[in-house]
């Protein structure tokens, strides 16, 4: 195979060799371990262990034909869409004969930087540049076409620095990512607090997130207790005949979290009936329903501060 893909697109400024994946990787095909753990493949999570409850579909009840998995093979759904489940195992165990179980040369190529170096969006895209887009196999990408794909691979201690780097790297982010998720639960149990402490009898919510209702208060829809009216907009037809009268008017800009910014408001002229039908009241709810996304769901209370029309 010619370098036509990650190699040829994305170039190779560090000079290693350029090497074929058939010359570091090989199948294996050996079964017959029933008993052995049963292993999974994930676009994001790489080689799992199997349990009841993953919410993927029960393996076969004949695992006779599994595939035998050492620690360190490869395992790779060569099904994709999307491409990309791949992933060094950390264990023993065995696997869905859909998948391929490959063996790494450890002479040549360093498990932890395969792992890597596969899972690479790079890698990814060649996978689907490669992939077959016929029936029945749509995505599918063959064995020769897959071992013909040419890396640059640097040397066997130039292959574990870099993966000790990697690995260092994502666990440093998985941490972060762990500690933002646990300061968002945080940030809800708080705010959950604060509503109760405003007012007393909070919302009570079930084991499936959604709310069940008020404790000691039954829940009606907003409909039945609000008046909901869309507001002003500056494309609205006029009238010939219409009386007209010029308005202080609130865009979705001066909308913030809480408050309002009225450093930079303009004024509209508008028919007198439809200043009259969007003039607001102190105590009226603002939320507004367009503009950026940052900007959609913002929501605060007029409280009289500029002059009505």
């Amino acid at each position: 195979m010619t370098l036509q893909g990650v190699v040829a697109f994305h170039g190779n400024n560090a000079r290693w060799p350029e090497i074929a994946l058939r010359a570091f990787l090989h199948r294996t095909e050996q079964v017959g371990e029933v008993n052995l753990p049963l292993l999974g493949v994930g676009l994001h999570e790489g080689v799992r262990q199997r349990d009841d409850g993953d919410g993927r579909p029960a393996a076969s009840e004949d695992l006779s034909d599994y595939k035998i998995v050492q620690e360190g093979d490869l395992i790779m759904n060569r099904l994709g869409k999307p491409h990309g489940s791949v992933g060094v195992s950390p264990w023993s165990g065995i696997t869905s004969p859909a998948y391929w179980v490959i063996k790494i040369d450890r002479n040549r190529a360093y498990p932890a930087f395969i792992h890597h170096l596969l899972r690479s969006k790079h890698m990814v895209r060649e996978y689907e540049r490669l992939g077959k887009y016929m029936p029945p196999n749509q995505f599918d990408i063959s064995w020769d076409a897959f071992r013909s794909i040419e890396v640059p691979l640097p040397s066997l201690d130039q292959q574990r620095r870099i993966a000790d780097f990697l690995d260092a790297e994502t666990a440093r982010i998985d941490a972060l990512i762990e500690k933002k998720q646990h300061m968002i639960g945080f940030l809800d149990e708080r705010s959950q607090a604060l509503i109760n402490q405003v007012c007393p009898g909070a919302m009570v919510h079930g084991l499936d997130g959604r709310p069940m209702g008020i404790a000691g208060m039954k829940c009606v829809r907003l409909g039945a207790i609000a008046a909901i009216h869309g507001g002003f907009t500056m494309d609205a037809g006029r009238d010939n005949g219409a009386d007209f009268v010029t308005s202080p008017y609130l865009r979705v800009a001066n909308v913030q979290d809480g408050s309002l910014a009225l450093d930079d408001i303009k004024e509209v002229t508008l028919p007198r009936a439809l200043a009259e039908r969007c003039t607001l009241r102190p105590g009226d709810v603002l939320m507004t329903e367009g503009g950026d996304p940052d900007k959609l769901g913002r929501g605060t209370v007029w409280r009289g501060d500029l002059e009505p029309c």
